[in-house]
């Protein structure tokens, strides 16, 4: 009676080990870029939200807020906000800081347009940040603010 030892050889476990990494190797971009299309969609939503409430101040005040802390924020020494406090929070270490401005090229007021920056932190860093900018002096064929959202990055400016 033979008894046959079963297990597995050395070689089957390089291959084993060399088809996983291959696996690795071919998935780990593609969930970093998931990661950052997450984290965008994240800063996008941040943006809207804080869109919502210039309007409701807009309505409130006939004019547009010039700070995060007037909208009711709580915000950091630079009057910022993070993106991750308005929203359930990123796990991932990726967010914005959001700010408000003037739009530096229509020659606007803070009364009847402005613009919504998100900057990319922490690891979406090399991502470009995201800009809504709204103008009353402008409108759409049905009487709605003119509103335009592009992503920055370096110098090309996209559509979001």
């Amino acid at each position: 009676m033979q008894l046959s030892a079963r297990g597995l050889t050395l070689i089957e476990m390089v291959i084993v080990v060399a088809i996983v990494g291959i696996l690795a190797t071919i998935a780990y971009p593609s969930y970093q870029s998931y990661l950052a299309k997450s984290a965008r969609a994240q800063g996008k939503h941040c943006l809207v939200e804080v869109q919502q409430r210039m309007e409701k101040f807009f309505v409130r005040n006939h004019r547009y807020a010039t700070s995060m802390g007037a909208l009711g924020y709580d915000v950091d020494e630079k009057d910022q906000l993070q993106c991750s406090d308005i929203s359930d929070g990123s796990p991932t270490g990726r967010s914005y800081s959001m700010a408000i401005s003037t739009p530096s090229s229509t020659g606007c007021t803070n009364a009847i347009c402005y613009e919504l920056i998100a900057s990319p932190t922490g690891s979406q860093a090399a991502d470009g940040a995201l800009s809504l900018v709204v103008k009353r002096t402008t409108a759409t064929p049905d009487g709605r603010p003119d509103v335009q959202r592009y992503r920055t990055q370096g110098s090309d400016k996209t559509s979001w």
